[in-house]
């Protein structure tokens, strides 16, 4: 053993003869990380990296929040000044701006999925990937939080879904009155707001058929967390089978006041030959005694009041105009009847989102799925393993602490779990034959991704939960 240090060093670089050198006098200190001089640091000597962001903090440059409207095909400073969107998107905007303004981009049909373009106050924009890019409100960046401000007509479910992989991303289709509310409550982080953070409500139907797996994969599992909480286990209301009503639903929403609301049920999509109705009924959670959760008599008994709630039922969310899943089933089945009469509503949004964040004390946001979802999205057909952990811990860990993280946030593991899988099937399938074991678990990882992805956030992605000691 020597105390002395190496005094040369050779490089494997080659310019044409080997390249070897005695070491400089600060090299000690350099490399101890002491008493490095300021020609030192100006010369990029010191590497240490920055501290990385807190992905909470989305006032931040460097993680940031922006607003995405559709393309106009008008003067681009306009567009940038929002001079076509409602007056409260321009409020919130400019409650949110940089020092060089609002952070707006538009996203114009004609430049596919994976491009946004930022506008710019000058009157000049620049086209932006969604993936693969940096993080933050500078040019060329894409902020970690986009609020999409319009309906899924102008701004595509697939735009929400393919940014869900790169962002946190949430969305307000709202009347021009319920808008002016939602933000008022957003800008004030819905000062006074009567939602308990101790008292959250689950409530589960369980039917014999796909509602039992929905119930143990999500309801129940969560509804043991809060009951094993010295926090929650007091508050928590948790509804199961017969007791799953809309009566004994009304009935806990008023008594507790959550702050998060968990719903596990079949969908509304029916019936197949009267679209009107279905459009009007789409996605609303059926009870134990297959009545209707009725959104009016709902928000007679009871205002959301900052609650945010979660209902994992077909359609929940809305409808696209097209389906991912059709391939999947045979013509003249019973699910290719219903993906092909929900698909033919078109781009749709479901009325209780809208309910709940129009309503006078409105809910903070609204989590659901395009679409039906699965048994195989829930339980590994292959394995039996439960994969929902990722909504546990969105509901649990994100929602349930002193300082809550941001629903967009929350649920980010949920969307890299469906990029995940994205990858597992491409692998699976180009390296393995079309009629293997592998293929058939490369399918069940594609379906589980794309139901994943078809998660989305109604609300300003940047809304927490109550928080515990609130």
């Amino acid at each position: 053993m020597t105390d002395e240090w190496p005094r040369s060093l050779a490089i494997n670089a080659w310019p044409d003869e080997p390249a070897a050198g005695e070491l400089g006098p600060a090299a000690r200190a350099w490399i101890l990380g002491q008493g490095v001089d300021d020609r030192a640091r100006e010369a990029g000597l010191v590497l240490a990296a920055d501290e990385p962001p807190d992905p909470r903090d989305w006032r931040r440059a460097d993680v940031g929040w922006g607003v995405v409207l559709p393309w106009t095909g008008g003067p681009v400073a306009d567009q940038a000044a929002l001079a076509d969107a409602p007056e409260p998107i321009r409020r919130l905007a400019r409650a949110r701006a940089d020092p060089d303004g609002p952070v707006v981009f538009r996203y114009a049909a004609e430049d596919g999925l994976g491009l946004l373009r930022r506008v710019y106050p000058a009157g000049d924009h620049q086209r932006v990937a969604i993936t693969g890019g940096q993080t933050g409100t500078g040019r060329g960046q894409l902020p970690a939080y986009l609020l999409l401000a319009g309906g899924p007509a102008d701004l595509p479910w697939d735009l929400q879904c393919r940014l869900n992989l790169s962002c946190a991303v949430g969305r307000l289709d709202l009347p021009d009155e319920a808008l002016d509310r939602y933000v008022t409550c957003l800008l004030s982080d819905w000062a006074d707001a009567a939602a308990c953070a101790r008292a959250p409500v689950v409530w589960a139907t369980d039917s014999d058929d796909i509602t039992e797996l929905m119930r143990v994969a999500v309801a129940e599992q969560l509804a043991a967390k809060f009951a094993a909480d010295p926090d929650t286990r007091d508050g928590v209301r948790y509804l199961r089978g017969a007791q799953a009503t809309t009566a004994g639903l009304l009935d806990a929403l008023a008594a507790n006041r959550p702050s998060v609301v968990v719903t596990t049920s079949h969908g509304r999509t029916g019936p197949l030959s009267d679209a009107d109705a279905m459009a009007r009924d789409l996605g609303l959670p059926v009870d134990a005694d297959r009545q209707l959760l009725d959104p009016a008599a709902l928000l007679s008994a009871w205002q959301p009041d900052g609650a945010i709630w979660y209902a994992h039922a077909c359609c929940s969310a809305g409808s696209d105009a097209t389906s991912r899943f059709t391939v999947l089933v045979p013509d003249g089945s019973q699910v290719a009847a219903v993906l092909n009469a929900v698909a033919a509503l078109g781009h749709q949004v479901a009325p209780l989102p809208t309910a709940l964040l129009s309503a006078q004390r409105p809910a903070r946001a609204f989590i659901g799925h395009v679409e039906p979802t699965f048994d195989w999205t829930l339980e590994r057909p292959e394995t039996g393993q439960l994969i929902t952990a990722a909504t546990l811990r969105a509901l649990w860990t994100g929602c349930f602490q002193p300082r809550p993280e941001p629903i967009g946030l929350a649920f980010r593991q949920q969307f890299t779990q469906a990029a995940q899988l994205f990858g597992e099937a491409a692998q699976t399938n180009r390296n393995s034959r079309p009629d293997s074991a592998q293929r058939r678990a490369a399918s069940v990882a594609l379906l589980t991704a794309y139901d994943r992805q078809s998660m989305v956030i109604f609300g300003d992605p940047t809304v927490c939960a109550t928080a515990l000691g609130a």
